[in-house]
């Protein structure tokens, strides 16, 4: 008897954590393109859509794992605060506005000599601790730093050096962005 027992919980964990992998079989990628999810002898008979851009304001489904069963086991967390790099990259020809997405925490540009004007504008959507590194491949020598509406930047630089990174970080609390290199 102890042991169909066991054996019974073992199926029952077992196949748990196997349907768990699957549970989100056949999404979109969120900023991917559209792809086959089963096909047929050869032929594809079903196709999952190209998933949309990354806004900053989705939220991701995690286990909290608090002991003993306790309220809640699982909680939404904001992407914006998971802190995952994202990494943009453009390549402007004259004088240049980037507004960074909230979810980006490094803004490249490549330009193919000096410029002699440039504005980055800082996410309004900042969460706590997020940093963002700014960096040209070539000087910009009238840099514009622009804050968010009620946030403001401290150690702003009014130039880039060529292939020489700033670095800032956002405290929530006094709603600013602090230089850190």
């Amino acid at each position: 008897m102890k042991k169909i027992a066991l054996l019974a919980l073992a199926l029952v964990l077992g196949s748990s954590s196997a349907y768990a992998g699957g549970t989100f079989p056949n999404f979109p990628i969120a900023g991917g393109s559209a792809y086959g999810c089963s096909s047929v002898n050869g032929v594809q008979t079903c196709t999952v859509p190209a998933g949309p851009s990354v806004t900053g304001n989705e939220l991701m489904p995690a286990d909290t794992s608090l002991t003993g069963g306790l309220y809640p086991q699982t909680v939404l967390i904001p992407l914006n605060q998971v802190r995952a790099a994202t990494y943009a990259q453009s390549t402007p020809v004259t004088g240049f506005s980037i507004t960074v997405p909230a979810t980006t925490t490094i803004e490249q540009i490549t330009p193919a000599g000096t410029l002699a004007t440039g504005t980055f504008v800082f996410p309004t959507a900042a969460v706590d601790g997020q940093r963002l590194r700014i960096f040209s491949s070539a000087i910009v020598t009238a840099l514009t730093l622009t804050a968010g509406t009620g946030q403001t930047i401290v150690g702003g630089v009014t130039a880039l050096a060529a292939n020489t990174p700033v670095e800032y970080v956002y405290n929530l609390s006094t709603l600013t962005w602090y230089r850190i290199q």
